[in-house]
């Protein structure tokens, strides 16, 4: 449950094998608490912003309104009219630094933003790649996928083969969120259902045959998503059903208030009794497109940066994020923590 594997197989096993030293087998349950703070270690999952645009204003999502607002990293423009990206040399580089620091971790794109609207897709997928240990994991809306772009992909992950730890090369999460034309336009926004939430939308069908043509070329590696809230509600168990029996994969993701920044949309609270620390803190660094490392996901406008990836050593960036883990230990949440509801959820 607490992830811990002590072995030297990885670099963040054998760091925490080493700040484990002492370990039994008869005192290893009062051990751990009285070290909980050294559970933190390297990131296992870097999510990282490669494109700013995004073909919809979602109504579940943050990224629309922070696109509009100008502060902070924000460019005050529509996130459909963004068309800016992370470039491919600048994105390779940082690759390059994550390998040598986490050498198995897995790595999102994008954080905020559609990854098929970046100009050199298969470049990303090629920077990531080349390094064995490390792997891929692609959140998209479906839209916007050439089978040229598609093509080169395929290629790249045929060139880099099978990955040291024995994780896949590359895993889809597909983000539909409704089974009908209708729901999915009320829900992705204005741009999402351009035929006015009927029957028949462009869009819903791209996304769709995104995730048929994606499932054609990696098989078993792509996993329908909707997040679970109020204004689906009523097409769940349907959807649960329908790429369950389509696929044998489906994830249901609960809804994410961004710390109380956005409406709460959660049909139901699902957090446990007993809070624990932050698997995200744990785990994760997020990057933003300009290189800021926030204090996690939920940091949207980046009010607790810990540095800048592409300036600052990712070391001394993770080390500035400790002392909020640590709290955490404690059981003192601050800030943007104590209003969070996504401590418990993890990646990898």
């Amino acid at each position: 449950q607490l992830r811990l594997i002590l072995s030297c197989d990885t670099k963040r096993n054998a760091l925490r094998t080493a700040a484990f030293e002492g370990i039994t087998k008869a005192n290893c349950d009062g051990f751990i608490a009285a070290h909980a703070d050294a559970l933190y270690s390297l990131p296992a999952f870097y999510a990282i912003q490669v494109a700013g645009r995004c073909p919809f204003e979602c109504v579940h999502c943050p990224y629309p309104a922070f696109c509009l607002s100008g502060s902070g990293n924000s460019p005050g423009i529509a996130a459909t009219e963004r068309s800016d990206f992370m470039s491919t040399e600048r994105f390779s580089g940082l690759v390059d630094r994550i390998a040598a620091y986490s050498d198995d971790a897995v790595i999102s794109l994008s954080l905020f933003g559609e990854p098929s609207f970046h100009p050199d897709v298969p470049g990303l997928f090629a920077a990531v790649l080349s390094h064995p240990g490390l792997s891929l994991l692609v959140e998209t809306t479906g839209i916007g996928w050439t089978d040229a772009v598609l093509d080169r992909v395929e290629l790249e992950i045929a060139r880099a083969g099978p990955r040291s730890g024995g994780k896949s090369p590359v895993d889809w999460i597909v983000s539909l969120d409704a089974l009908s034309a209708g729901c999915y336009g009320r829900i992705h926004g204005t741009g999402a259902d351009d035929s006015g939430g009927t029957a028949d939308s462009p869009l819903f069908r791209e996304a769709l045959s995104f995730v048929e043509r994606a499932e054609a070329r990696f098989p078993g590696k792509v996993w329908p998503q909707t997040v679970r809230m109020n204004d689906n509600e009523e097409e769940l168990e349907a959807f649960y059903r329908f790429w369950n029996g389509k696929l044998g994969r489906v994830i249901v993701q609960k809804h994410d208030h961004f710390c109380n920044t956005i409406p709460d949309r959660r049909v139901a609270d699902l957090s446990p009794l007993s809070r624990n620390p932050c698997w995200h803190l744990k785990r994760d660094m997020s990057i933003l497109m300009d290189g800021t490392v926030p204090l996690c996901r939920e940091d949207l406008y980046a009010l607790g940066a810990a540095g800048n990836a592409f300036t600052d050593g990712l070391d001394a960036i993770r080390s500035r994020l400790a002392p909020v883990y640590a709290r955490h230990c404690s059981g003192m949440y601050e800030g943007l923590c104590s209003a969070c509801d996504e401590y418990y959820t993890y990646n990898f």
